[in-house]
């Protein structure tokens, strides 16, 4: 009798563009959920940067980037961009109207990412603050150690699926991304 072959089933590849560095990391985040929870995605976490920190650079960057990745490999099942919406004053419509054409969805991170990150937690899951330096402030408050840019393992200790479950319910949008890699219902 031969011995069973276990098959390994590939996983849909999404598309998760980010800005920097922390953005990258909460996308690596997501994606050990993923991993941990056996669900058939993967987020291909992929860094716009340098030269795209306004929102428009941003979804060209993640136009070329997709491009160049289906050139070689498969068509992503579904797209997302995370967006600072601070960045985007007096443009939104038109940046959605881009992102649309290209068939991305935006997860705008309201004011910015430091800002999506406090809806993470329960004594700050309703604050909106005004600016960016007010989201810093606030999540550092909140936070004490936090940095820009920390890896995922120093993420990972203060956020789990719960936390981020928390944030989009209060997001609309990180709602949807969750819904389609199925991490959220």
């Amino acid at each position: 009798m031969s011995p069973r072959r276990h098959i390994i089933q590939p996983k849909a590849p999404v598309f998760l563009g980010c800005e920097g560095a922390s953005e990258v990391a909460y996308g690596q985040l997501l994606n050990d959920f993923l991993r941990d929870l056996g669900l058939p995605f993967h987020l291909e976490v992929v860094s716009l940067n340098p030269g795209a920190g306004d929102p428009e650079n941003l979804l060209r960057r993640a136009r070329q980037k997709i491009a160049e990745w289906q050139n070689r490999r498969s068509v992503f099942r579904h797209r997302f961009v995370l967006i600072d919406i601070d960045r985007a004053v007096g443009r939104v419509t038109q940046i959605e109207a881009a992102a649309q054409d290209a068939r991305i969805e935006i997860v705008w991170q309201r004011p910015n990412h430091e800002g999506l990150l406090l809806r993470h937690f329960l004594e700050t899951e309703r604050t909106r603050p005004h600016d960016s330096g007010d989201a810093k402030n606030l999540l550092v408050r909140h936070w004490p150690d936090y940095k820009k840019g920390m890896p995922r393992q120093q993420l990972a200790r203060r956020i789990d699926l719960t936390s981020v479950r928390r944030a989009a319910s209060h997001e609309a949008d990180l709602l949807s991304l969750l819904r389609r890699i199925r991490l959220a219902e």
